[in-house]
């Protein structure tokens, strides 16, 4: 009936486990390899997968200016005005023009600038033409 059982009249001895033949080690030494060559591969494979997420991340970042960039740039205006190379209606429009564009991206903060100092008054009067 089962092939594995010793018949009923028959004693078992209790003798020591033939050692492994030696193509039972070498299936086994091959199936360790395999398991191990098996997860490098797998390692491979994730690190991969993270390397083109990060990747796809860096392709889709958005193209524009940052927070910084703006804020240097506004710097820059402002340099200008208090130069006197722009007016302050020219300011406040520049300025209005930047807050509104940082408005439009969430996250970024709007940097926040002094209000530009007004020129003191020219003690001096303007020239009147002298008649010839």
């Amino acid at each position: 009936m089962f092939a594995d059982e010793p018949p009923p009249g028959e004693t078992t001895s209790t003798a020591p486990a033939t050692p492994p033949k030696t193509d039972d080690v070498r299936g086994m030494v091959k199936n360790q390899e395999f398991i191990v060559w098996s997860l490098v591969f797998a390692g491979v494979l994730l690190l991969a997968a993270v390397l083109f997420l990060f990747f796809d991340r860096w392709r889709k970042r958005p193209v524009g200016e940052s927070a910084r960039d703006v804020s240097l740039s506004l710097n820059s205006f402002k340099e200008m005005y208090e130069n006197g190379e722009l007016t302050e209606a020219e300011y406040e429009k520049i300025k209005a023009k930047w807050a509104a564009k940082m408005k439009e991206k969430p996250g970024s903060p709007v940097p926040q600038t002094a209000p530009p100092p007004t020129p003191p008054p020219d003690p001096t009067p303007p020239e009147q033409p002298t008649p010839t």
